[in-house]
């Protein structure tokens, strides 16, 4: 559901719901100044919608050559919209977010392997795949596979976020 300013058509307020009705998130601007000019032209009644553009995907064939297996599209219609590549002191990072055009998922790699326990974290089960969860509604999950730390954070759906985190790799004989 969406809240949009009448005079603008900006959307001021918005709530999503999983399939069962109950509000799973939500989202509003607290604080809002409208200037007197602005930045161009409303987008057309024809505008098309928001995806991937060639400069926020042109890294992907080159990870996906040095073994990051970065997937074009998720479960529940998630597509990738961007992927980077940042250098951390641990190591390589990589940032994989995929939408459908109302939830975001990011999906961040780092070579490596978890330690058996993280601070402020607490096992938990997806799927019957065992990960780390950092809140209790399953959107802030991380576990380790084939070398390669996950951590995915999102706004989508918990029932959601569960089918995508069952579909990227996991390590079934080793567990966490």
């Amino acid at each position: 559901r969406y809240w949009l300013d009448s005079s603008t058509g900006l959307p001021l307020r918005r709530e999503m719901f999983d399939e069962g009705g109950h509000l799973v998130n939500e989202g509003a601007f607290i604080n809002l100044n409208l200037g007197t000019s602005a930045a161009g032209p409303a987008p057309s009644q024809s505008a098309q919608p928001w995806s991937a553009d060639a400069a926020s995907t042109s890294e992907l064939p080159n990870l996906r050559r040095e073994g990051w297996p970065v997937p074009s599209r998720l479960d529940r219609d998630m597509s990738l919209v961007g992927v980077s590549r940042n250098q951390a002191k641990a190591g390589v990072v990589v940032d994989a977010s995929y939408s459908d055009g109302l939830s975001v998922v990011s999906v961040f790699m780092q070579r490596g392997r978890l330690a058996g326990a993280l601070p402020g974290w607490r096992a938990a089960d997806v799927r019957g795949l065992p990960v780390y969860s950092s809140e209790p509604d399953h959107r802030s999950l991380a576990w380790s596979a084939h070398g390669v730390v996950y951590t995915v954070i999102s706004d989508a759906p918990p029932a959601a976020v569960d089918l995508i985190v069952a579909q990227l790799p996991h390590d079934h004989y080793e567990g966490l």
